[in-house]
């Protein structure tokens, strides 16, 4: 009974890491292929704590209102993490520079 409830967890980490893996290069491929724009921060909140003591960042959800040249702006609710500290100095309609997808608009990464 032990053996399979071991393989049970070891088939549940492994999943975990192949989502995260898969995240990894999404995010990696709109950083190096993804259209520039700048994002309006209508709202944001912590969602939590990650990374530990030492290099600790923020979950935090942003509600914004994104712009990339030759489309009219549209709304979007993003998850991101942030570097610790930084949540100190974001404040309600400042400008942030964000990539987004070619093909997905709703896939962006804020440039903190």
């Amino acid at each position: 009974m032990a053996g399979y409830i071991l393989i049970l967890i070891g088939v549940i980490f492994i999943a975990i890491g192949i989502y995260q893996r898969k995240l990894y290069l999404q995010e990696t491929e709109i950083r190096e292929n993804g259209i520039d724009g700048h994002a309006k921060l209508v709202n944001w909140w912590i969602l939590g704590k990650d990374g530990g003591e030492l290099n600790a960042e923020e979950y935090c959800k942003f509600e914004l209102e994104v712009t990339i040249e030759g489309k009219p702006p549209y709304k979007l609710i993003h998850r991101q993490l942030v570097p610790f500290g930084i949540y100190n100095h974001l404040y309600r309609g400042m400008i942030l520079p964000v990539k987004v997808h070619q093909d997905k608009p709703e896939r962006v990464i804020l440039i903190f």
